[in-house]
């Protein structure tokens, strides 16, 4: 049963007290949204103190405020749900998102503080990308994932040719539409509203070393800190050229995984170890590479990748004796985690506080 003798309109019920006092935690927001369930599905006008509520939750993580399925299936139909404004974070990847819905998205004056919205995998059309654009009821959002949908060039030049949303995006996931194969790259780096953009993930769109060399010398991409390029067509020549870019010198996480064509190689984690302007590179992935010993070699050697935390090498040529220079380097004292399964390396016993993932 709930309790509704509570604190006038500028008020939040004392029940939900507990929940906001203590530590943010998923469990505590569950709590607060089915109370507000509960209240509105009795005919409580819970409008009227969620103001209140909102504010005192100012300190959790948007990542804690995740809209509800039930929720999010009322604002996706365009029926006002109450609560739905106190949401941070809109996850529907993969939920079956028509256009339609997408339309009545936009038009929900309650998502006015949405920063993140997850629409990965649901076959959304130029027309739902567009309507995305050009929401003035999105006005706080910072995170968009549209991947593995069916945009095309029309609905990725409104996104950004629109006026505020480029301006404000924080993050952007473009990655497998096969609508934007081989060109999505171009159209980025020539946009000069995309200066706000920490996350890129362009992930098996065909980009091959020409298309980054258009990337690595955009001057947009300054503020990039985790950039993922997993399953292009980049070789040795264009990984370097992301080492040698005078932009993407931010960058903390570079995702360079499973390669299409002749790949890369050796040289080219050769030429990121050279890299002065990757010095603050916390996280490098090149799995299913062909990567072998001599570029890891290289890498235990290096004068400028020694933030390096985390190094995957899994599925490549690399062996024990390549994983144990690594392991053993001092050139990389922050070095907590190297993924080699599915090599030729065996686990190596070391002194060191590194966590070694391997498949035998």
């Amino acid at each position: 049963m709930v309790d509704r003798d509570f604190e006038p309109s500028l008020v939040y019920p004392k029940a939900l007290e507990g929940a906001i006092q203590h530590e943010p935690t998923l469990g505590g927001w569950a709590h607060i949204c089915a109370f507000i369930e509960e209240l509105a599905d009795a005919g409580d006008d819970v409008e009227r103190w969620l103001p209140a509520l909102d504010m005192a939750l100012e300190h959790w993580s948007p990542a804690m405020r995740l809209m509800p399925d039930e929720w999010l299936g009322g604002v996706l139909d365009g029926t006002h749900v109450q609560g739905a404004s106190l949401a941070r974070v809109i996850d529907a990847e993969g939920a079956g998102v028509t256009d339609v819905q997408i339309l009545n998205l936009c038009k929900s004056a309650q998502l006015a503080r949405l920063q993140v919205l997850n629409l990965n995998a649901n076959d959304m059309t130029d027309q739902s990308v567009t309507a995305l654009s050009r929401s003035a009821a999105l006005a706080s959002l910072t995170h968009l994932s549209i991947a593995n949908n069916a945009l095309g060039f029309d609905g990725l030049d409104a996104l950004l040719r629109a006026s505020e949303l480029p301006r404000r995006l924080l993050a952007l996931d473009l990655s497998h539409n096969p609508g934007l194969l081989a060109e999505a790259h171009g159209r980025l780096a020539r946009s000069r509203k995309l200066s706000r953009l920490r996350e890129l993930s362009l992930e098996g769109l065909e980009i091959d070393d020409a298309g980054m060399r258009q990337l690595v010398y955009a001057r947009v991409f300054s503020r990039l800190q985790q950039l993922s390029l997993a399953s292009n067509r980049l070789t040795n020549a264009g990984v370097a050229l992301i080492a040698k870019s005078p932009y993407l010198v931010n960058l903390r996480v570079l995702d360079l995984r499973e390669q299409g064509g002749e790949g890369i190689g050796s040289d080219g984690l050769v030429a990121l170890a050279d890299s002065a302007g990757l010095s603050k590179l916390r996280e490098l992935r090149l799995a299913g590479s062909a990567i072998e010993d001599r570029g890891l070699i290289a890498l235990s050697k290096t004068r400028t990748l020694g933030r390096l935390e985390v190094l995957d090498v899994s599925n490549s040529g690399v062996t024990t004796a390549g994983i144990r220079a690594i392991a053993e380097s001092s050139a990389l004292p922050h070095l907590r985690l190297i993924d080699a399964r599915d090599t030729a390396s065996f686990k190596v016993d070391i002194d060191r506080p590194v966590e070694i993932l391997a498949s035998r």
